[in-house]
């Protein structure tokens, strides 16, 4: 039999697509929230045939309209319980390439947790969001009981039929679940509701004034218009039933094509779309005319179910879903979303790393020492975070006011996770013991973030009491070891003293910028030295420049180029990298999702133009250099994006170069106030490895290997780009030796396909605003839409590693952590604690065990610790603990007791399967 001939059983899905703050800011969109909720629980109370509604697997919304109607919470609760009203797993839709493995799964958490305290039945997979998808999101979803997905963003009907198993690098197994070509999760919404209760058919779709229906527009001259409005709902009054045998033919012909099983999934929602009461009468009249086919009106965890027991033969996928899309509608990858708004990446990356490394690490970790646990404010912190990873947040792709919104939201996050972690640092300070040192003495702690013990430079501010007279000082360590110090400048200084129970005063101190270099710190620890004044001139002996416009340690050799390029020597492997650190630019005229060049286009670079160089500091632990370029840049693209504006205006561009005494890699600041339009800006490295394949970078746990050669997909709607995301780190290697790029929130990097396999890291893309809600076929441009052409001075961190072997030998995790999470360093005076002057509280060993975050249990008192291995082989951890233990056990992300584990005295072994992740949760004693 024939898929035509055959019979299906369609179900019929409601939902509505609510995009917190996109087309219009947040405020605006809830207002429309509260429209839609309030008319969906009409829809629910008043037809009891209308079966089920997906609040779009979020959370978020929930707590947005019960912030304007808490009075409705009781009928929304109900609904959530009886499983009419779906909501979770999600709290917010993240757009998940640019954000951390530890957001998703903290996200997916606080969903469970609302989910849990809501009664909710019915939860799913459904992730109808996310430009692309990683490859550890199988894992993921297994480790909060979901055993399923559907999303389209990263899928085409190329890759997969309607439904496959999907495999994690750990070997976890999910069902995938792929939309339906053309039109997706609005499959039914544009085939048959918009001909039967609109009479309008796919392709149309422009508004007539003769419509009617009381169109609404606010048109005073200083009106914030935000585009007409219908007063009257006329299309739940009348049916068009004679467009329903033809719209049912239509979208069926669609829907069988890709089908593996008797089961259809017919989606009846749309963007901010309000239920239609009608939906389970077009079911039944579609019944009535006697076709092959069953319709129900469902939930999507029945049509999930049905699948499951159909037992279909599906293929096995395996890796990151990133496939652009090859015909149809609304289904686009759109790529570009990893370089929109790069502010807002920085901006994101920062916050995680405030919030996720530090805030939650050591509030846990003070609480066990009897601080009191801030969870009102790191809850708070989490929720803005959280709120502003959503896909049209994080992704930049809103108007403007949008994103002005998120970066209020992600002041918040730092300013909370900052107070919050000086908060936890003065409580663990006040415990260590240091009593043996005189009354006046000073003290420098330096606390350690990552799991990895860190010996390495630091820039420090250090003030001394100005009475004291002063002009020097020295560090030292518990031991009273002299520790290597290279000061930068000195000046007076009053900083204010907050006194809880008198005026701020000001301290009259000499404040001192230097370099030290500090031993042995302990992985997610401490150690205290001193500062010890002396009488007398500062001595800063020595050099790290070895000739004019050089650097070197013992690790590599740097050499700065006449024109700001840098040959870069690896001592170890005696590996030279030649014409490192170019930059590139070309036209963009594409959109916050495309990427797309100018007709003609003119690449420039700054190969071969004079650079201004520097030498800014030097010394025997510490050399900067400071290098300028100036591109003569096309001030524009012109406006019918055929080429770029021949007008040109001076971009300069100037970098720090910093390296380190002890450091194996080149770090790298650069600055530029953007003022050009229709541009994308990279800095390139070549590698020098001409017959690399692959390159690779960090993703969610793991790490991911792509080819650098793309496919030829010049037919396709959206064709492949080289350019995918990372997270701390991308880079290409030969088995023997290897270059890897660290970034600090730049989620875009490019490998080439050239001689020399050049790493291009996008530092800034600026492009023209679509018009939201035009034609989907239309590249209409709002010109009233400007910021999203980033025209702001910008600071841009990263790094050059050269190493020895793979990824693993050359630890480049270790090495992009340091970059990444600073050493936390706080002076103050001696305490009189019972703590000793250095400590680790948690030891996770070996080092190829990565870890992901520390935490308070969301469940109970415990600590979590959640690691995971990125690496092909099972790997024997072994953890410790400053404590005794009292219980250890294995938890799934939901924080839920999976196993009991065994441990002695204060150490505990676990094994790691290959790319497995592991949440632990250990009570210790008090």
């Amino acid at each position: 039999m024939s898929k035509n001939d055959r019979g299906y059983t369609i179900h019929v899905v409601s939902h509505t697509h609510w995009d917190r703050e996109w087309r219009y800011p947040f405020q605006i969109t809830r207002a429309m929230l509260i429209d839609m909720i309030d008319r969906l629980l009409e829809v629910l109370d008043s037809t009891p045939e209308y079966k089920s509604f997906l609040l779009d697997s979020q959370c978020i919304i929930l707590e947005d309209y019960l912030a304007v109607k808490p009075e409705r919470e009781g009928e929304l609760r109900r609904q959530v319980e009886t499983g009419r009203l779906v909501i979770g797993p999600w709290y917010s839709l993240p757009d998940t390439p640019e954000i951390s493995g530890e957001s998703i799964v903290r996200n997916l958490l606080l969903g469970s947790s609302i989910i849990e305290e809501w009664k909710g039945t019915k939860w799913t997979g459904y992730s109808p969001f996310s430009f692309g998808q990683s490859s550890q999101i199988p894992q993921i979803y297994r480790g909060f009981g979901i055993d399923h997905i559907y999303f389209y963003r990263g899928n085409n009907d190329r890759i997969t039929k309607n439904e496959y198993i999907w495999e994690a690098p750990d070997g976890s197994r999910i069902m995938g679940m792929r939309a339906i070509n053309p039109y997706g999760r609005a499959n039914w919404y544009v085939h048959v509701y918009r001909p039967l209760a609109l009479n309008k058919w796919p392709f149309q779709w422009e508004f007539h004034w003769e419509e009617g229906q009381l169109p609404f527009h606010p048109c005073n001259d200083d009106d914030q218009v935000f585009d007409y409005r219908l007063l009257e709902g006329k299309h739940c009054e009348k049916l068009f039933p004679e467009n329903l045998p033809k719209a049912l033919e239509e979208i069926r012909r669609d829907a069988i094509k890709d089908s593996t099983c008797p089961h259809l999934l017919y989606m009846d929602g749309m963007d901010q779309a309000h239920p239609y009461p009608r939906t389970p009468e077009i079911v039944e009249m579609a019944n009535r005319l006697h076709t092959p086919d069953t319709y129900i009106h469902c939930s999507f965890a029945d049509y999930v179910q049905a699948v499951k027991d159909s037992d279909p033969d599906l293929k096995v996928m395996e890796g990151e879903f990133r496939y652009p899309m090859v015909d149809g509608l609304w289904q686009n990858l759109f790529p570009g979303m990893l370089s929109a708004r790069i502010y807002l990446k920085q901006q994101n990356r920062q916050c995680e790393a405030m919030l996720q490394k530090n805030a939650d690490t050591w509030a846990a970790i003070a609480e066990l020492l009897g601080m009191e646990y801030p969870q009102g404010m790191i809850d708070l912190a989490w929720k803005y975070l959280l709120a502003n990873q959503a896909h049209d947040s994080i992704a930049g792709c809103g108007v403007d006011s949008v994103h002005e919104d998120v970066e209020y939201r992600f002041r918040q996050v730092s300013l909370l996770a900052s107070d919050i972690t000086q908060r936890a640092l003065a409580h663990i300070v006040r415990n260590i013991d240091n009593k043996h040192l005189p009354e006046n003495a000073i003290c420098l702690f330096a606390f350690n973030p990552t799991q990895f013990k860190r010996s390495e430079v630091v820039r420090a501010i250090i003030d001394i009491p100005r009475e004291s007279g002063i002009s020097t000082f020295s560090v030292e360590d518990e031991r009273g070891e002299e520790l290597q110090l290279q000061i930068l400048r000195g000046y007076d200084h009053e900083p204010i003293v907050n006194h809880p129970y008198d005026f701020p005063v000001p301290f009259k101190a000499k404040r001192f910028h230097c370099a030290i270099l500090l031993p042995g710190i302990p992985g997610l620890g401490y150690r205290t030295f001193r500062i010890k004044r002396h009488r007398g001139p500062d001595k800063n002996p020595g050099s790290m420049s070895p000739a004019k416009n050089t650097l070197e340690n013992r690790f590599v050799y740097v050499k700065i180029l006449s024109d700001g390029r840098l040959d870069v020597l690896n001592k170890e492997s005696a590996v030279w990298y030649r014409g490192l650190h170019y930059f590139k630019d070309c036209s963009e005229t594409g959109d916050h999702g495309t990427h797309r060049p100018a007709d003609s286009d003119e690449i420039l670079t700054s190969i071969g133009e004079p650079a201004e160089i520097e030498k800014v500091v030097d010394g025997p632990i510490l050399i900067q250099y400071k290098i300028k370029v100036t591109l003569m840049l096309p001030r524009n693209a012109l406006p019918d994006r055929s080429s770029r504006n021949p007008e040109k205006v001076p971009f300069p561009i100037t970098s720090v170069i910093t390296l380190r005494t002890e450091s194996r890699f080149l770090e790298i600041r650069t600055e530029t106030n953007n003022q050009v339009l229709d541009h994308k800006l990279q800095v390139m490295f070549p590698s020098g490895y001409r017959n690399a394949e692959r390159s690779f970078s960090e993703t969610h746990f793991a790490v991911t290997y792509r080819n650098i050669q793309p496919p030829d997909t010049s037919a396709w709607k959206e064709p492949m780009l080289p350019f995918y995301p990372q997270y701390m780190f991308a880079g290409i290697e030969n088995g023997k030796t290897g270059l890897a790029i660290f970034n600090i929130g730049l989620p875009e990097y490019a490998a080439f396909a050239d001689r020399d396999r050049t790493i291009g890291l996008t530092l800034l893309r600026t492009y023209r605003f679509p018009v939201i809600g035009a034609n989907p076929e239309d590249t209409a441009t709002d010109w009233s839409q400007r910021m999203c052409q980033c025209l702001r001075p910008f600071v841009f961190d990263y790094a050059i590693y050269p190493y020895r072997g793979d990824w693993r030998e050359g630890e480049v995790h270790r090495h992009a952590n340091q970059f990444n999470l600073p050493l936390r360093l706080n002076q103050t005076g001696p305490s009189k604690g019972f703590l000793p002057t250095g400590l680790s509280f948690i030891t996770i060993e070996p080092d190829d065990i990565v870890l992901s975050g520390v935490k308070k249990s969301s469940r109970n008192d415990n600590l979590i610790i959640r690691m995971f291995n990125p690496t092909p082989e099972t790997i024997e951890a072994k953890i410790s603990f400053y404590k005794r233990i009292r219980q250890a056990n294995l938890t799934n992300l939901k924080e839920q007791v999976t196993k009991n584990v065994d441990f002695q005295e204060r150490s505990l072994r676990l094994t790691l399967g290959k790319s497995k992740i592991i949440t632990l949760a250990v009570a210790l004693e008090t």
